[in-house]
């Protein structure tokens, strides 16, 4: 029967320690932008929080999880045989899927509002208007 008391030695101390710092982090930096006025008025600021995000959750995916679970896959392969590089496709297909979504979903508005896509890009005008 396994111990049910966690072991206490200075990893375990450290790894709950940072995840009270962490959970600290995330949470004060999720308010942070519903709290501050710049922040939240702000629709440059917030889609620049929202592509580092992104990115964090990508840079976790690419370089932590999919590798291993590649490593796991070709674990499962039979000696001297080529597998179908599986987890790799499936990341493919679902990023593609995504991208799919986003484009169909968020940037056909323009096609139910009447002006076909012909229109002045919001960001663009906002950049003449400083340069002017």
């Amino acid at each position: 029967m396994a111990d049910p008391d966690p072991p206490q030695d200075d990893t375990f101390i450290v790894k709950v320690f940072f995840c009270i710092i962490i959970f600290a982090d995330s949470v004060f930096f999720g308010i942070l932008p519903s709290k501050w006025k710049r922040i939240r008025n702000s629709q440059t600021i917030i889609s620049l929080l929202n592509a580092f995000s992104a990115g964090v959750f990508i840079a976790i995916a690419f370089n932590h999880i999919l590798p291993e679970a590649a490593e796991k896959y070709n674990e499962l392969c039979p000696a001297n045989e080529r597998c179908f590089p599986w987890p790799f496709f499936i990341t493919f297909l679902g990023y593609s899927m995504i991208l799919l979504l986003d484009k169909v979903a968020f940037d056909t508005h323009s096609l139910f509002d009447g002006d076909h896509g012909h229109g002045v890009d919001p960001a663009e005008e906002r950049l003449h208007e400083i340069s002017r």
